[in-house]
């Protein structure tokens, strides 16, 4: 990482930064500052716990709800979040058992599955907190039980993960959470012109003034500066990392990975050489080391 931090924050308003390659994908399936494997256990946990909660909540919300439950931009963004955690943990889990050079750090191209999850990844993370925000400031201060869930538990879970995680994040991104906050506000008009309620009162468009307001300033200004606020969190992920040698302890861990699975082929290897030149050996109990 370079060690001049303006030139660092100027990097971020290059067009390239409007893409989706990263020239390190190994960031994507690790941690910050942890053994690479640790990363398999935290998206492990984390999409065992949203199984069981999205499960319920959808569960109830629907057997109970008097309207229906995928209008909400809660539930749009908490099903959302849902997804990132379980294509993490797939993306995650695949990448170290089946693509060592990605893990390794060998490969330099980031493949589709990790460039579906950082736009995922982006738009969630903005829209979980924007939520949060949203609800407790224009809807209800108050947190009751099922409000957790939905309202608070995304925004801990983004920002716990933006400190653990070794996933980048770029300003020019901010286009991805400002595409579905418009997708969702465009959503909310149609829903209602057809002949519905408004979703919130917000976004009543039989007030068109004020409904266009809020939305302008939740697409248009609300998302941007959370945007900022969660690239802060980033930039101070990679200063602590900085300080505490992350980079140099995360190379040291993986060449370690790399020579332990060496040394075992190598043992493998020669027992199975031992075995064919042993005269007595019954070429039937033979067992090739992998690969081999």
């Amino acid at each position: 990482m370079p060690g001049d931090s303006r030139s660092d924050f100027r990097e971020q308003f290059r067009l390239a930064k409007l893409g989706l390659h990263h020239p390190e994908p190994h960031h994507f399936i690790i941690p910050q500052c942890l053994k690479p494997k640790a990363y398999i256990l935290w998206v492990v946990a984390w999409a065992l716990f949203y199984v069981s909660t999205l499960s319920l909540e959808v569960y109830y919300n629907t057997r109970e709800a008097r309207r229906p439950y995928f209008i909400f931009l809660t539930n749009w963004s908490y099903i959302l979040q849902a997804i990132v955690v379980f294509l993490d943990a797939g993306v995650t889990i695949y990448t170290h058992t089946q693509r060592k050079d990605i893990r390794n750090g060998e490969c330099k191209t980031t493949t589709w599955y990790m460039r579906l999850l950082w736009v995922l990844f982006n738009v969630s993370n903005t829209v979980s907190v924007i939520v949060t925000l949203a609800y407790h400031v224009l809807l209800d201060p108050t947190f009751g039980y099922n409000s957790i869930y939905t309202h608070l538990l995304n925004s801990v879970y983004t920002i716990l993960t933006l400190l653990f995680c070794a996933k980048p994040v770029h300003l020019l991104h901010v286009y991805q959470p400002i595409i579905y906050s418009v997708i969702y506000i465009i959503f909310s008009s149609i829903y209602h012109v057809t002949g519905n309620e408004p979703i919130y009162n917000v976004l009543n468009w039989d007030k068109t003034g004020t409904a266009v307001m809020y939305s302008c300033l939740i697409a248009f200004v609300g998302v941007p500066i959370v945007h900022v606020a969660i690239f802060a969190i980033y930039t101070l992920r990679l200063f602590v990392s900085v300080k505490m040698n992350c980079i140099g302890m995360q190379k040291k861990l993986m060449d370690d990975d790399i020579h332990s699975e060496v040394t075992s082929r190598n043992i493998a290897l020669d027992l199975y050489k031992e075995q064919e030149q042993s005269p007595s050996s019954n070429s039937s109990n033979i067992v090739k080391p992998e690969g081999k």
